[in-house]
């Protein structure tokens, strides 16, 4: 059935889609997350990407988070580096919107609820859209949205979800276009290959040949490139890119 919008929400989300059409830059973006989007469906954190869509799994995700815990992904990722959660598969398997509240939760496992519960990710609501060969797609993970869970929910993200879909492929395109721009050392390259595979600063200063404060004066000069202020953010910023 059509969504009817109360005049407020209805306000909202034409403030937002007016916003999102002009978002220029992953900045820019994030601001309207934090503001508009918040406005139009209430939630703490947000997590959304781009990346090839698996039976079970995400590969080769580009990411923009807002005010959520990065950890989290590294708690999911797999052995491939694609990521996996029941919540994930559960929209794959259905390409509906998917309501999860962590206190009335079922049919998942108990190890990913107590990650969930650990990050304080709270109630949930996630949805994303497929491109035409449906191999590949947008995920939008709504963290921390007040209780209780309603049809509401679904609607409310299924409405705005082809906005954000096109807000965020235009800024992670011109993002991707300016990180091919960008000057590493042969070091520099080395150094973040090793990085990406999950190696420490001692490791990699062992497999290079080089000490371990050398390997941090280069991740040093590395993180002002590439914008972080450290290893995990590395991490995500290097998988955005697509360096690797």
């Amino acid at each position: 059935m059509p969504l009817e919008l109360a005049p407020a929400q209805n306000q909202a989300y034409l403030a937002l889609s007016a916003r999102l059409i002009d978002a220029a830059s992953e900045d820019e973006l994030r601001a309207i997350c934090q503001d508009e989007l918040r406005a139009y469906l209430p939630h703490r954190a947000l997590i959304c990407g781009f990346g090839h869509i698996n039976p079970h799994t995400v590969s080769g995700y580009r990411i923009l988070s807002v005010d959520f815990p990065i950890d989290y992904l590294e708690a999911i990722k797999q052995d491939d580096g694609s990521l996996f959660s029941p919540l994930m598969e559960r929209w794959i398997g259905s390409d509906a919107p998917v309501l999860f509240d962590p206190e009335n939760a079922s049919g998942v496992p108990d190890d990913w609820l107590a990650l969930v519960r650990e990050h304080g990710l709270g109630n949930i609501v996630a949805h994303g859209v497929r491109d035409l060969e449906s191999n590949a797609s947008s995920y939008f993970n709504f963290c921390g949205v007040p209780g209780p869970l309603t049809p509401q929910h679904a609607q409310l993200i299924k409405l705005i979800t082809p906005h954000l879909h096109t807000a965020l492929a235009r800024v992670l395109a011109r993002k991707e276009k300016a990180g091919a721009n960008l000057a590493f050392t042969p070091r520099e390259k080395d150094i973040l290959s090793w990085l990406y595979l999950g190696k420490t600063n001692w490791e990699i200063g062992q497999i290079l040949g080089i000490s371990e404060k050398t390997v941090k004066n280069n991740l040093y000069a590395i993180y002002q490139k590439i914008n972080v202020a450290n290893r995990t953010q590395a991490l995500v910023r290097i998988t955005e890119l697509r360096l690797f």
